[in-house]
């Protein structure tokens, strides 16, 4: 992978495909680059027009990724120029699911985004394209993705990621320091930009998604790890249990000459088999699960299709035994020491003895602690995430979303049609769509009904005082009926209907941007500019209200509404307010769309319920996981603490049992082991929390939107953990409480 990287800047960047051939012919010598970047398209074939996710990539694309075609060929660099022909190259599951595997479609003429393709040939089965990601549906040349995307210089627009293979001999730093001089010599000598070049075996994929891929893969190991040190802490604490009560066995073995390294050899055998039975078993367990969280990782784009392997390889199967042999040696440290401090003598000539040192009982309670500590660790971070997951959740639609319908369009070729002819378009599509049955309004949005829209840092002209320094506003660009289809109410001034397309700079905000520009007045009237570069001003000449209801109103984006574009190109949103069944609303939607322009795809409509589910189930995702987690954590620990104070408990039976000769009654006896169990509980919380907080510094400047640790998931973390503890100690407190202190005291 190569990018660019900028001056004093630590984020790298992609390439203009006008700057990658120029890179490209000055460094034959060092690295084979090509380039690649995604468009969603339209695709119109025999079976209508659908959208495809096609990836725009160089000439030598195939050649440098060493693939061979399933059919056909693959275009080259004859096949990237601007005047060739257009070439496509179709995917396996595209070539299948679509055409049913006919290898008659090679040669056979589409149209892509309204201009007319030839499919040259199939990918190899298991290709999905270079990022291994997304999957790519078809491979168009770069050389006509200014035409297709219908933007004027998309040449000199910074999309395209590069990738290379290195010469023979050439390594990674030597192929960036040569990249950076390359890129001098074509840019001009006063060019301050550096080259940043990632191999397979230093990093994760792109440069730019290095950090999100880092940051997420660490919090998966952190996470996975404290579970592992619960289960490893367990195991230790059961296996000194069992190491110390059969003190006088190893004893009797050594003394009929066995040596300590035979003994202990033969534990480390025993914490081998349940270290390697359990990842046995956990390995089967994983299979299984991750196919099945993967399995709900999904995208409110029908056109868009993760490409995860959950497949694992030697690299994750290297790791497991890793971590599996970690687990060996943590489990095995306390029974190898308590071996190592036989008391061959004392054991041989007094025989068992309940009470024994201290020492074994601290450890245990060290091994308690940490299991506990980290309990509450995944256990904060399950409230966190729930919390955040919750507080989604209370950013809500203040709409009613019944009967409304979403879907992106894909207009068609700008050579067929001047883009002054854009609204015309849509007034020719919405009129047709309006006379559907059961169609009670059509209207427009370049955004989609649940997205964001453009971020725009901007401030008002006479700020007030909720808008002391640039606010960041969300844009919309709608059409006049925006409002009244979507369920929006009127508060201020006038809405949306009536927007004549030169009233660019005359806005209609939300509820929540209305309080900020005039806190304590009519918004309507006032003005504000961008501090993007945009110095005219806008006018408010409306209020609607927030299309999100957040649970507090601070929180609730500001946004304002401005009319289409005239020159209106690409993809754009139709919203259709439905008063009969949706199935066939959908249905007919699609086919009257089809009736007016058959290169106009139309992808993802659907209701907009449907699209709150699918966002809704995402956001769930990372809560289950984290809850899980923790729970499994929880039940580890508490089964640690059980045995751990039962163990202590009966060690200590003589003493217990003195205790009640001399008076001692049930009550104070229980009140003892519990006191002494809940101190153990105390320390490993405080413990736990100072890690919790410590690690809520470091994920929050990494993880947008996560949630601060609250006093009230606090506390909820505490009085579960201790309500868990309270059960675990209750078996061995009122066990202590009835014993029978003739019993032990006459027991030899």
């Amino acid at each position: 992978m190569v990018a660019l990287r900028e001056p004093d800047q630590p984020a790298t960047h992609p390439f203009a495909l006008r700057g990658f051939r120029g890179l490209a012919a000055a460094s034959t010598s060092t690295v084979a680059l090509l380039a690649r970047t995604f468009l969603p398209s339209s695709l119109a074939a025999g079976d209508g027009t659908r959208m495809v996710q096609a990836e725009f990539v160089s000439g030598n694309y195939f050649n440098v990724l060493r693939l061979e075609p399933q059919h056909g060929r693959f275009f080259d660099e004859d096949d990237d120029r601007p005047a060739a022909p257009i070439a496509v190259v179709l995917s396996d599951r595209l070539w299948r699911t679509r055409f049913g595997g006919d290898k008659a479609v090679v040669g056979r003429v589409m149209r892509v985004n309204g201009r007319a393709v030839t499919v040259a040939g199939i990918a190899p089965v298991d290709f999905v394209g270079a990022t291994r990601l997304v999957h790519a549906d078809l491979w168009c040349p770069a050389a006509v993705y200014a035409e297709m995307a219908r933007t004027a210089d998309a040449d000199a627009v910074p999309i395209f990621g590069v990738i290379g293979r290195l010469a023979d001999g050439i390594t990674r730093l030597e192929a960036a320091e040569r990249l950076t001089g390359a890129l001098a010599a074509v840019t001009g000598a006063g060019s301050t930009r550096s080259m940043v070049v990632v191999t397979e075996a230093t990093g994760f994929g792109h440069p730019a998604a290095r950090p999100a891929v880092t940051g997420l893969s660490t919090a998966a190991y952190v996470l996975m790890g404290l579970l592992i040190a619960v289960a490893s802490a367990n195991v230790a604490a059961l296996m000194l249990a069992r190491t110390v009560g059969r003190q006088p066995e190893l004893a009797i073995r050594v003394s009929l000459g066995a040596s300590r390294w035979q003994v202990a050899r033969t534990l480390v055998v025993e914490c081998a088999m349940l270290a390697w039975l359990g990842s046995a078993g956990g390995a089967i367990v994983a299979l299984w699960l991750t196919q099945a969280l993967v399995a709900q990782v999904d995208t409110p784009f029908e056109y868009v299709t993760y490409a995860l392997d959950v497949r694992p390889d030697l690299r994750v199967l290297f790791s497991a035994t890793v971590a599996a042999a970690a687990a060996v040696v943590i489990c095995s440290l306390a029974p190898l020491r308590a071996v190592s401090r036989i008391d061959l003598q004392g054991l041989l000539s007094a025989g068992p003895t309940p009470g024994g040192s201290p020492g074994p009982l601290r450890l245990f309670h060290a091994l308690v602690i940490v299991q506990l500590a980290a309990s509450t660790v995944l256990l904060l971070a399950a409230g966190v995430v729930t919390r955040s997951y919750l507080h989604a959740q209370d950013r809500s639609v203040s709409v009613d979303t019944r009967g409304l319908i979403s879907g992106t369009l894909t207009l068609s070729n700008p050579a067929a049609r001047p883009l002054r002819e854009a609204d015309g378009l849509l007034a020719r599509l919405a009129d047709p769509i309006a006379r559907l049955p059961g169609v009670g309004g059509v209207a427009w949005s370049r955004e989609s009904v649940l997205g964001s829209g453009r971020s725009i840092r901007i401030t008002g002209e006479s700020p007030t005082a909720a808008m002391r320094a640039p606010l960041v506003a969300m844009e919309f660009r709608v059409s006049a009926a925006y409002a009244q289809v979507v369920g929006l109410d009127v508060i201020q001034g006038r809405g949306l209907d009536g927007w004549q397309l030169p009233d660019s700079r005359r806005v209609v905000v939300n509820s929540a941007m209305a309080h900020r520009l005039a806190a304590d007045g009519s918004a309507v009237g006032r003005r504000f500019t961008s501090t993007d570069g945009d110095t005219e001003p806008f006018e408010v000449v409306g209020v609607v209200s927030d299309f999100f209801r957040d649970s507090a109103e601070r929180l609730t984006t500001p946004t304002f509404y401005r009319a289409l574009p005239a020159d209106l190109h690409g993809q754009v949103t139709v919203i259709v307010r439905a008063n009969g069944a949706l199935s066939s609303i959908v249905g007919d939607v699609r086919r009257a769309v089809q009736a007016v322009d058959a290169d106009i795809a139309v992808a993802d409509l659907q209701s907009v319920e449907a699209l709150l589910e699918i966002r809704a189930r995402q956001q769930r995702l990372p809560t289950l996981v984290f809850g899980v987690v923790g729970g499994a954590a929880l039940l580890l620990s508490t089964v640690g603490l059980f045995g751990v104070m039962a163990y202590g408990v009966r060690r200590r039976a003589r003493e217990i049992g003195v205790l009640q000769a001399l008076g001692a009654s049930p009550s104070e006896i229980r009140r003892q082991v519990l006191g002494r169990g809940f101190a153990v509980v105390g320390v490993a919380l405080l413990l736990g929390l100072g890690v919790a907080a410590a690690a809520r510094v470091v994920a929050h400047s990494a993880v947008f939107g996560l949630a601060p640790i609250s006093l009230d998931v606090v506390i909820l973390v505490c009085g579960v953990l201790l309500l868990a503890s309270g059960l675990a100690l209750a078996l061995p407190a009122r066990w202590a409480a009835r014993v029978d202190p003739a019993t032990l005291i006459r027991r030899p």
